[in-house]
This record gives C-alpha cells, structure tokens and sequence, in this order.
C-alpha cells in the first residue's frame, strides 16, 4: 500500500480529501473496499485536507466512512485520493489505549 499523499489541493466548501486506508483484491483481481460484504466493517481513511467550511474533521483525523456516499475518486498531480462532503463521514476515529 502507498503512502499516504502529500496535500496537493485545498477542497472547496465542505468537501475533504482522503487517503482511504485498505483496499482487499479477490484472486481473480477485482477491488473490494473495506466494508464489503460485512456492513458492520466500515472503511477507514485519513484525512488530508479540508475545505473552509469544514466544521468536524480537520487535517490528519482518522475517518469513518459510508460506502454508499457520493465520494469520488481524484488523480491529481499523480496522487490517488477520495474527495466527499464532511457530512457523507460517519465518525471520527478516536484511538483507545488497551489497559
């Protein structure tokens, strides 16, 4: 898996640029994003940058998303993000210490 991308653009509006983290290939090559078959496991992302109105996430923030969202996928300046709405987010990921 790459790296996640360097900030290459700023989104407009509410929008926000991420780096989805893991992507699963059957043996026969098709792409299965995180979540697929088990809606119980939604997909992460990092987020990489944020548009002005953007009130919840903010650069960096690990992410919950929908897999239904209206998301699109970008190239841009040879990098591979997801851009969506902050709203189309779920939740933020928040780390929890094991005891």
């Amino acid at each position: 898996m790459e790296g996640i991308p360097k900030k290459t653009f700023t989104p407009l509006g509410e929008y926000v640029s991420l780096h989805v983290h893991k992507v699963d290939q059957t043996k026969g090559g098709v792409v299965l994003p995180q979540g697929v078959g088990d809606p119980s496991n939604s997909p992460t992302a990092t987020v990489i940058a944020v548009g002005p109105d953007c009130k919840w996430v903010k650069e960096g923030d690990v992410v919950v998303c929908h897999m239904d969202t209206a998301a699109r996928n970008v190239i841009h300046q040879g990098h591979k993000v997801v851009v969506c709405k902050e709203s189309q987010l779920i939740g933020v990921s928040i780390k929890v210490e094991d005891d």
